[in-house]
């Protein structure tokens, strides 16, 4: 390999990583944002915090639950003597920009990167992903987690990741099944509308069982937002037909659907739709199809400003 072409690798993941970093402390504003208003899952996790110490989540530690997260967290806090929003502002910025950053580095070319950056930049700006990182941190900490197994390992590192993730936050439950799914469906060769109807009724199956197992929350969502996030779920399904036979796409369907299966019956599964865009930015990033970046951004450019507004809204 040449030395010029050495340098531009060089200098790209300079600016991708300047670009991450830039991303992790937006992240933290917000955080401190939906603090100080008191707002969001942040604000609880530092009160329930205030009020712990190590002794008590080692005595009370159970792999099961939030276990692992108050462990590590009170680690962090007696270890290095930092109080607790400020170990819960360095865990969101370090899980941030990592997930930022191992996106930027799967975009092929500098031409690729012009054309899918306003998409990006719109995705991980629209607050169902950044509170992801900014209030929901132990979901964010799963998260990151499962997607760095999903895209830079493969065999039993892949699935130990998986564990782990699940071991953070059982909302990886159903990602790391979503996985297995595809790749039985896969396997059978299933044409794409097999694939539609085994994503449908998984996503039913999911929701049947949150339910009768008690983790969904009853939570109304305005119909104007379920609307937005129908219309989105619309061109995802049909953009593109490869995005069933796509891993990431197939993740991003399946999501989705849980997300408006679920508000039928006013169950919360809002996580899942910052799931369902990432999935689906990377599946555009992955497969690199300019024509089909350029309509998703323009068609996507309403639901992130109205979404964005409607968020601001609800702190006024």
């Amino acid at each position: 390999m040449s030395t010029f072409k050495i340098k531009k690798r060089s200098l790209t993941n300079f600016t991708y990583l300047l670009a991450s970093l830039f991303y992790g402390f937006f992240v933290v504003l917000s955080l401190f944002r939906l603090d100080r208003l008191g707002s969001g899952d942040i604000h609880n996790y530092v009160d329930f915090f205030n009020s712990w110490d190590i002794y008590l989540a080692t005595e009370y530690f159970s792999i099961t639950g939030d276990g692992v997260f108050r462990l590590a967290v009170m680690y962090l806090v007696e270890t290095f003597g930092f109080d607790v929003l400020s170990v819960l502002s360095f865990i969101a910025f370090i899980i941030s920009s990592l997930f930022i950053f191992i996106f930027l580095t799967h975009i092929r070319t500098s031409r690729g990167f012009l054309y899918i950056f306003p998409l990006l930049l719109f995705i991980f700006l629209t607050p169902q992903v950044t509170n992801l990182f900014a209030s929901g941190i132990r979901s964010g900490i799963a998260f990151t987690i499962f997607m760095l197994g999903l895209i830079n390992f493969r065999g039993t590192k892949k699935y130990v990741l998986f564990l782990i993730s699940i071991s953070f936050h059982l909302s990886m439950v159903p990602l790391a099944a979503i996985y297995f799914l595809f790749k039985t469906l896969k396997k059978m060769n299933f044409p794409n509308n097999l694939m539609y109807f085994g994503s449908f009724l998984y996503s039913i199956s999911v929701v049947a069982l949150s339910e009768t197992l008690g983790f969904t929350t009853p939570v109304a969502q305005s119909w104007y937002f379920i609307f937005l996030i129908f219309y989105i779920a619309f061109l995802i399904f049909f953009l593109d037909k490869k995005t069933i036979n796509n891993l990431y796409g197939f993740f991003s369907i399946s999501l989705i659907t849980i997300f408006l299966i679920g508000s039928i019956n006013d169950a919360s599964f809002i996580r899942y739709i910052g799931y369902s865009f990432l999935f689906y930015l990377f599946f555009l990033i992955k497969e690199g199809m300019k024509d089909r970046v350029l309509i998703f951004t323009i068609c996507y450019f309403p639901v992130f400003v109205l979404t964005s507004i409607y968020t601001i809204l609800n702190f006024l």
